[in-house]
């Protein structure tokens, strides 16, 4: 649809609306250029998908309406054509959008909002103001996507237009979820499905539906997913849309995966195949192929992976559309990989590899040169190899550098979210004070009334109300202080936290750089691979304040397996959660065990000879109130590793920083409690290791 969010349709333009030929034939046919001519030439518009056709007619459209406002008709006709007028600006703004040239289409949408101003359009004005809104969230502007989501919101409520308003509320809630805030998300997409179900609006239902259906898939809540899911396949058929069915099957079936239920993975891919080859829906059979593909190459069935791949392949051949098109080239060099078959898979992965970078696309860039890494290393052609290497850690920084551009904006759309309601209810406060204040002038007067009647009373008032304003201010000083205290504490903690990370990341960096250095490069390139997916995992749970005990037990374990490659074969480590404690319910800040990890490797363990061992070990206190976890090593001991460290006039930031942390954590404990240093010594009082120990709230 040229117009995203427009909903009507000409049911004028007789049964050719259903019928895209019949309805061209009419319009070659008739030679008036009237408003009729310019309806169907519309909705032709509306039905075509070629560029390269419907932008013909409707420049067509464009040429009957600006000639006919230049003659002498009524001003109900003029509108009418000012309405035609804007429809074509609408359509152009379209065409720019999807080009992804954002200025020129909101400058074409502006200029259809003022033409359907002058025809007294609002609805169609609100449809081209969401249209508007959308280019914001393509620009990284999710408040300007608000600011014109909420203009078209009043001009649909001000034209009882619900439908318009359900389709506002769905959009309203997929972007609140796109940008973190989930709980705003749930809260506008129920809205939009009680307002469908209240006005049986099948179009805003699905629309509500389908929102929420990419809601929960983002947050794995896939069994919710899928009740959504048929119940949307449901309006579907009953709607007899097939392609959006054929679509909604393979969406079930690519959830189904995810819950790793293959039966069902089987049964709704053949659905959605048998359905898409009925009404030639080639994307959608291909889109299933590649499904299959990735599964049978998940259970190590090779051959069928490479089967369902080609037959994706030779579909994406024939339309080349992009990204896809590049995206089942690499998933069939991953297969050909695998199948050893390393000539095939470097022609094709240099021409993946060339697809991405004209695409410019980090992550299909990074994705192409890791497949063309190991089809070089595998050929022993080593130079190939560390050159795409490099190209993927080059990658990899900047997609990380992207993915915290977009943490950023979500960051500033909460901010400016919070802010705006804020504002609101400041507003509101001060419209209470306001009422306050004129009753107390009413009151004064009373008072004064009183005062002519008995000095006495008056006097007493006047205490009264001194004694209550002076509670009031004491009141108010002390809850701003609170408000002061807790902020500067939150403050403190995500600047600690936010310091963390490119510390770790350092350190794990310098070592991946010692086995390229002095090591082996197969063993590095395999490090590096752990790395990536240890930071990946690490960026992640970064920006939240607290994450499962599995989890975190989870990232030491991949930190853990960095470390060891580091030493030869002596170095041990274990990891020992009590039976008594649920890992999936007990919560901890993320990255708050690493650091003291790291110091016992680093300065307990490095300079020890002969076997390392590492016991990490999670209790519960008496009352349950507290994470106890205690770090064990058999290293040289805190004394000896001191005076390490002063000849090296070295300062451990990491544990420091995570001392701080547990004193916030822990509501500003005695840190001596939070946290204990203990040395390790034998029968002899020779130290043999050291045990630290850390105390985390769980309140």
């Amino acid at each position: 649809m040229k117009k995203k969010y427009v909903l009507f349709l000409f049911f004028t333009c007789f049964i050719f609306s259903q019928n895209k030929d019949s309805l061209l034939q009419v319009i070659k046919n008739y030679k008036l250029q009237d408003t009729l001519q310019c309806s169907r030439l519309s909705l032709y518009v509306e039905l075509e998908n070629d560029e390269n056709i419907w932008m013909k007619y409707n420049t067509d459209m464009y040429n009957i309406a600006f000639k006919k406002i230049n003659l002498r008709i009524s001003n109900e006709l003029k509108k009418k054509y000012y309405y035609y007028i804007g429809t074509y600006f609408n359509n152009i703004g379209f065409y720019y959008g999807s080009k992804d040239n954002y200025e020129f289409a909101i400058l074409y949408y502006k200029k259809a909002i003022w033409f359907y101003k002058k025809a007294g359009k609002n609805n169609s004005m609100a449809n081209t103001l969401s249209n508007i809104g959308i280019i914001f969230v393509k620009k990284g502007e999710p408040q300007k996507y608000i600011e014109y989501s909420n203009k078209a919101l009043k001009l649909y409520k001000e034209t009882n237009n619900y439908a318009g308003v359900a389709n506002i509320y769905a959009d309203l809630g997929y972007q609140y979820a796109e940008n973190g805030s989930e709980e705003k998300a749930i809260k506008y997409l129920v809205k939009s499905l009680k307002i469908s179900d209240s006005i049986k609006s099948k179009q805003s239902k699905i629309r509500s539906l389908e929102h929420i259906v990419k809601v929960l898939k983002s947050q794995n809540e896939n069994q919710k997913a899928l009740q959504y899911s048929y119940e949307l396949a449901s309006y579907f058929k009953e709607i007899d849309d097939k392609e959006s069915l054929a679509l909604t099957y393979f969406s079930i079936a690519s959830t189904y995966n995810a819950l790793k239920d293959f039966k069902n993975l089987f049964t709704y891919t053949s659905k959605s195949i048998e359905l898409s080859k009925k009404i030639n829906s080639t994307n959608t059979i291909a889109a299933n192929y590649g499904l299959l593909a990735k599964y049978y190459l998940t259970q190590k069935q090779i051959e069928n992976s490479f089967k369902y791949s080609k037959l994706e392949l030779d579909i994406r051949e024939k339309s080349l559309k992009e990204p896809a098109y590049t995206k089942s080239l690499l998933r069939f060099v991953e297969i050909l990989i695998q199948r050893k078959d390393y000539q095939t898979a470097e022609k094709i992965g240099l021409q993946a590899y060339k697809k991405a970078q004209l695409l410019e696309n980090t992550e299909l860039i990074m994705s192409a040169a890791k497949n063309l890494k190991s089809i070089y290393i595998a050929m022993n052609k080593k130079s190939n190899a560390l050159d795409f290497a490099v190209i993927e850690l080059n990658m990899n920084d900047s997609l990380n550098a992207v993915n915290t551009k977009n943490s950023a904006i979500k960051n500033i759309f909460k901010y400016e979210t919070e802010k705006r309601e804020a504002e609101i209810k400041q507003l509101s406060q001060a419209k209470k004070i306001s009422e306050l204040e004129n009753k107390k002038q009413k009151f004064t007067v009373y008072l004064l009334i009183l005062i002519i009647f008995s000095v006495i009373i008056s006097s007493y008032l006047l205490f009264k109300r001194y004694k209550i304003n002076k509670q009031n201010e004491i009141l108010k000083s002390e809850i701003a202080k609170t408000t002061a205290e807790r902020k500067a504490s939150e403050s403190e903690l995500k600047a600690l936290k936010s310091q963390m990370n490119p510390h770790f990341i350092f350190n794990a960096l310098n070592s991946i750089q010692e086995q390229f250095m002095f090591g082996d490069k197969l063993v590095a390139n395999e490090q590096m691979g752990n790395f990536t997916t240890l930071t990946r995992q690490i960026l992640t749970i970064s920006g939240k304040k607290k994450i499962p005990l599995e989890v975190e037990v989870d990232v030491l374990t991949k930190y853990l397996e960095l470390e060891k490659m580091r030493f030869e074969t002596d170095f041990e480590y274990a990891i020992h959660v009590n039976e008594n404690i649920d890992d999936q319910y007990i919560e901890l800040p993320p990255m708050l065990i690493q650091p003291f990890v790291e110091n016992s490797i680093k300065h307990g363990l490095l300079h020890k000879k002969g076997l390392k061992k590492l016991v990490i070990h999670f209790d519960l206190n008496a009352n349950e109130t507290f994470l106890l976890c205690t770090i064990e090593d058999n290293g040289i001991g805190r004394k000896k590793s001191e005076e390490i460290k002063y000849k090296n006039n070295h300062k451990s930031f990491s544990t420091t920083s995570v001392a701080q942390r547990l004193q916030i954590i822990n509501d500003n404990e005695n840190i001596n409690d939070a946290l204990v240093y203990e040395d390790l010594h034998d029968t002899n009082r020779n130290v043999i290791g050291t045990r630290v120990t850390l105390k985390i709230s769980l309140t």
